[in-house]
């Protein structure tokens, strides 16, 4: 098993054998298995995020609602009223946001994108530490594709 960034990476990984796997790595599984299904192309896999709404989730617990609360209510709302297709074209659209907001443990990106956003929500406590310049970058060009910063 090898981590990525809180996604992980299993052979043999389905939802069918998620009860496998110990609950802590549950997110992570989800979010691979959501990727895999971007990637194969399905053009209308109903998209619930890394929280694996779509996947027979009830609710969501979404880093995403931090910087963009109204959106991620409206793309939930979306896909809970049954329009799928609106609450997919939402996940798409932010989701290499999401996937910048994970690029580091949680809760350093997050704490950046807030900061960059002028929310002034102060710095980190040990043994936690600053992003990685390069990863720093990548979060904020993902922040300005998307819309939140300028």
């Amino acid at each position: 098993m090898l981590g990525d960034g809180g996604s992980y990476l299993i052979k043999g990984l389905s939802l069918g054998n998620l009860g496998k796997f110990p609950r802590r790595l549950w997110g992570g599984v989800v979010g691979v298995c959501f990727e895999r299904r971007l990637k194969a192309a399905v053009k209308l896999f109903p998209a619930g995020g890394q929280d694996g709404l779509s996947l027979g989730g009830k609710g969501v617990i979404s880093v995403l609602s931090n910087i963009l609360p109204k959106e991620t209510h409206d793309m939930v709302a979306s896909y809970l009223d049954g329009d799928v297709v609106k609450s997919c074209e939402m996940q798409l659209k932010y989701f290499d946001l999401v996937k910048a907001l994970f690029c580091e443990v949680n809760p350093i990106p997050v704490k950046k994108a807030l900061n960059l956003m002028g929310m002034e929500v102060g710095s980190l406590r040990l043994p936690l530490t600053e992003m990685e310049d390069a990863n720093a970058k990548r979060l904020e060009e993902e922040m300005r594709k998307a819309g939140v910063i300028k």
